[in-house]
């Protein structure tokens, strides 16, 4: 169960392990192991977060659903809480999927 700001991050990284693992986004179970290890420390996400962008890095398509248009950079840690403009922090979204996550 999420209970902070720090877990909700974890969690969105664990997503993306999941995703880059070939588990798919929609994969609960996965999505929670991977959650958990980095709760743990047992993984790290800067290292899990940068084998997925080599794979995934495109930066004409949101990362979320595909699509080209319409794209704006997003952190993961807000730049308001301290996030810095690195690969490790920014991923590009659509202007949908950013309203709707």
């Amino acid at each position: 169960m999420i209970k902070t700001v720090r877990q909700l991050i974890y969690w969105q990284y664990a997503k993306i392990i999941s995703d880059a693992s070939k588990f798919g986004k929609q994969n609960y179970r996965m999505d929670m192991h991977y959650c958990k290890q980095l709760c743990s420390g047992e993984i790290h996400w800067s290292s899990a977060v940068r084998e997925w962008l080599k794979e995934k890095e495109n930066p004409d398509v949101c990362i979320y659903c595909g699509e080209k248009k319409d794209l704006t950079t997003e952190h993961i840690l807000p730049r308001i809480c301290g996030g810095e403009d690195i690969t490790d922090n920014v991923f590009r979204v659509c202007k949908i999927c950013r309203l709707m996550r």
